[in-house]
């Protein structure tokens, strides 16, 4: 589990602007597997291609799979988070 958030994360730093800037372009699309290179998995889309970590897909891929792709807010490790965020900034009152 904490291998997959990991693997998420690193994805979003990888395609973070290439998500954000064309996300709603996106959706509704059709994204390709174009080819497998060894752990990564090459997606085909009409303005090019991107790579994604291969063990983020629940299972396993072929060349030519359509793929769905939706981006969901886990709210519980959220707050989680945000939770520990604030207790690291608080400063001892003596």
């Amino acid at each position: 589990m904490l291998r997959r958030l990991v693997c998420v994360f690193g994805l979003f730093l990888l395609c973070g602007f290439f998500l954000i800037q064309w996300h709603s372009e996106v959706i509704g699309r059709m994204l390709i597997v174009d080819r497998i290179e060894e752990d990564l998995v090459v997606v085909e889309w009409e303005r090019g291609h991107f790579k994604v970590p291969k063990d983020l897909f629940k299972v396993p891929v072929r060349e030519g799979d359509v793929l769905a792709i939706s981006i969901d807010v886990d709210r519980g490790a959220t707050e989680d988070r945000r939770k520990k965020i604030r207790e690291k900034m608080q400063f001892d009152e003596y």
